[in-house]
């Protein structure tokens, strides 16, 4: 590590991620360099409500979507992670430093691979200059490899990588797909 890493790094309150993606961005403001949000140009990568899959989630689906999706914005408010695997309303699996890939098939694995749901949700105080949660085609294979079959997104603040093509995908691989 070069020293000027090396003593932005020892300075750091924390090594969380929006505290060094923060920090950061401040120093970037005082070499002139101003970080805009991602959402004013990406703004067609975002969602709105509704479910985006031919296969329709039906009561027991639902009730682990909502189950998830409240753990996930609640791993959000402590700044772990993004995304929570869970089924029959248990959490199977938390994002952590890991990454999202990793998480997915760790909860597949405790799932026995059979019909995980994976949740993603933007953090409480989501810095939308960086960091938005993302899902894209290989969220899709990564699912696939775990057994996971229904995805839920946070609408209209989760992207997701080429909406068409990841929608067509999701319907040929028999998924479900929501924005909540």
């Amino acid at each position: 590590v070069d020293p000027v890493s090396r003593e932005f790094l020892q300075n750091l309150r924390d090594r969380k991620d929006d505290t060094i993606l923060s920090q950061f961005t401040k120093e970037l403001a005082n070499r002139g360099i101003e970080v805009i949000s991602q959402k004013l140009l990406l703004q067609s990568l975002l969602l709105p409500p509704g479910v985006y899959s031919k296969k329709q989630p039906d009561e027991k689906t639902q009730e682990d979507i909502d189950f998830g999706m409240d753990h996930a914005k609640k791993i959000g408010e402590w700044d772990i992670g993004q995304t929570v695997v869970v089924k029959d309303k248990s959490v199977l699996a938390v994002e952590a430093i890991e990454g999202t890939d990793e998480c997915i098939l760790r909860g597949g694995k405790l799932a026995r691979k059979k019909g995980a749901v994976v949740c993603k949700a933007e953090k409480k105080h989501q810095d939308d200059r960086f960091d938005i949660p993302t899902v894209g085609l290989d969220t899709l294979k990564v699912m696939k490899r775990s057994g996971a079959n229904v995805l839920a997104i946070e609408a209209n603040k989760t992207f997701v990588v080429t909406p068409e093509e990841f929608v067509a995908q999701v319907n040929r691989l028999g998924f479900i797909f929501v924005a909540v």
